[in-house]
């Protein structure tokens, strides 16, 4: 006997997309240095230029809610603090299961945050739209660190992940690949 299990609170529960930093890769000639943060002995990419660029690539989770919206988002931390800000930027593809992949079009959205020493902080992006996106559909893309012209902030920025809020309105699904 199969059992559904629904949130019944007001509203959906938000949740976080789970393991996508072990999905990041480097990519181009702007790469991020692998590099120790203090003496702690824990390793974090250093977007330490402008420019620099990791591939992610993220599977939906089985509780999310069928064609609702996700929002992506950096957290990171900086060496110093600063009244410059940090821009990020993201390309991507959000593909459904049995849709084909589209090599010439892709979005692009950018969000600015000011560094605060040793703080983790979390950079949101704009929210995209998950309208026709089901379980297991891929969200695929670049995170770079880019150019606000007189603003930038010049010191080292670490990545600690990356990932989207999504909204959730079962713990998973009746079978593999379908609510």
């Amino acid at each position: 006997m199969a059992v559904t299990i629904e949130h019944k609170i007001p509203g959906e529960p938000w949740d976080d997309s789970q393991g996508m930093a072990i999905a990041l890769r480097d990519v181009g000639a702007n790469i991020p240095t692998l590099e120790q943060y203090g003496t702690s002995g824990l390793w974090y990419p250093n977007f330490d230029a402008i420019g620099d660029k990791l591939v992610f690539s993220l599977q939906v989770p089985h509780g999310y809610k069928v064609g609702s919206d996700v929002v992506f988002h950096v957290h990171w931390k900086s060496s110093t603090s600063s009244a410059n800000t940090v821009k990020w930027q993201i390309t991507y593809q959000w593909v459904d299961v049995n849709d084909d992949f589209n090599s010439t079009t892709s979005t692009t959205d950018t969000v600015e945050d000011t560094p605060i020493i040793n703080q983790h902080q979390i950079a949101a992006f704009s929210t995209i739209s998950g309208t026709g996106m089901g379980i297991s559909s891929a969200l695929n893309g670049n995170l770079s660190r880019i150019t606000n012209a007189a603003t930038d902030y010049t010191g080292e920025v670490y990545l600690i992940f990356a990932d989207f809020h999504f909204q959730r309105d079962t713990v998973g699904s009746r079978t593999a690949l379908a609510k």
